[in-house]
């Protein structure tokens, strides 16, 4: 077992020109000031999705905390101009020929979208323009929490469905005044998670046969209906032992691709620090090691940044086609490798790296 306080070998033959590297290439993805398309061969000059992103990495790097005002206002002036009238955020230049799952509603690609912009906002010190009343797809206010969560196929569907429940719990909770307290359907609803949606069998999300991947990514979901009101996670250790079960032989998470990495060391950043980095510590030290070092080796691009998938850049996000299969860098995986690589270091060292929800609290 490697030493825990030891620096991955990746990390430490490439940290030195890594930030260089990243902010020169992301330039060459700024089409005016704050506006930002997804990789070089984006398929669209910008999109809000590739704007967030970009103020993400910028985070990731170190950037923002000096950033001149007039530098920055740009970028908050951009991602605000996403929004619409009803407060959702929209996309200006998508079209109807993008979307390629037509049962995949636009009101959840701009409900993702929305969430993004909000998370850049709060980095950038800044919110909304106006405040974004439009309801989730499932609106608590309207249902019943019992009916509605034991009717959700979330043991064939943890990812989707935890997500589904988190983020309308989330904006339940902010709609109805409650940061600070629960009512009673808030209440159920944190019961029903518990008890129905975490298996009994080893209270993690979804069937304990469903593909492990899919099972951390759900866990990660539900993070959005916890830590912004300072709710300890459930199971924490559980959750780690998932992820320690989840890694591959060439030290990837689950079944492959970026998201997966990136949902497993968010959910490692917070579950670790609420056990005060002292359960299985040298074991999940030793799964970041071999992950960040899978970064470099597969994801890592000549252009300076890292590619969503292992042999291209990022084409389709959240159901809309972003751009051709090109062996490029993208905002999505080079934002989440670098937020990888970070909380691999503050792990180690026993200590918690900053999100945006230090920046929205």
């Amino acid at each position: 077992m490697k030493e825990a306080n030891k620096m991955s070998t990746g990390l430490a033959n490439h940290a030195d020109t890594l930030k260089g590297d990243v902010l020169q290439w992301l330039n060459s993805l700024c089409e005016s000031p704050g506006f930002y398309r997804y990789s070089a061969s984006a398929c669209r000059r910008y999109a809000g999705e590739a704007s967030s992103q970009a103020v993400c990495i910028l985070w990731e790097l170190g950037e923002l905390a000096t950033m001149p005002s007039a530098q920055k206002q740009c970028h908050i002036s951009a991602l605000q101009s996403f929004q619409n009238a009803n407060g959702m955020f929209h996309d200006p230049l998508h079209e109807e020929s993008d979307r390629l799952d037509k049962n995949h509603r636009w009101e959840k690609i701009y409900e993702h979208l929305s969430g993004a912009c909000e998370q850049a906002l709060a980095l950038l010190g800044a919110t909304t323009r106006i405040e974004n009343h439009t309801p989730p797809i499932f609106n608590i206010n309207e249902l019943e929490p019992d009916d509605w969560i034991m009717g959700l196929d979330h043991r064939e569907q943890p990812w989707g469905r935890c997500q589904n429940v988190a983020f309308s719990l989330l904006w339940y909770r902010r709609q109805s005044d409650l940061k600070d307290r629960l009512d009673a359907k808030a209440s159920r609803v944190y019961e029903l998670i518990e008890n129905v949606m975490l298996n009994p069998e080893d209270g993690m999300p979804g069937a304990v046969d469903h593909p492990i991947g899919r099972r951390v990514a759900g866990y990660y979901m539900l993070t959005f209906c916890y830590l912004p009101y300072q709710r300890e996670l459930p199971n924490p250790s559980r959750a780690i032992d998932l992820i320690l079960k989840s890694l591959t032989p060439e030290g990837e998470i689950g079944e492959g691709g970026m998201c997966l990495n990136w949902d497993a060391a968010y959910v490692l950043n917070h579950v670790c620090r609420q056990l005060n980095w002292s359960y299985r510590h040298d074991e999940v030290c030793e799964l970041l090691d071999r992950l960040v070092d899978f970064l470099w080796q597969s994801h890592r691009r000549h252009d300076g940044g890292f590619s969503f998938h292992r042999d291209s850049c990022l084409q389709i996000h959240n159901q809309v086609r972003i751009a051709p299969c090109a062996l490029e860098s993208d905002t999505h995986g080079t934002q989440m490798a670098l937020a990888s690589i970070n909380i691999a270091r503050a792990i180690k060292n026993r200590k918690y790296h900053p999100t945006f929800l230090e920046a929205t609290n």
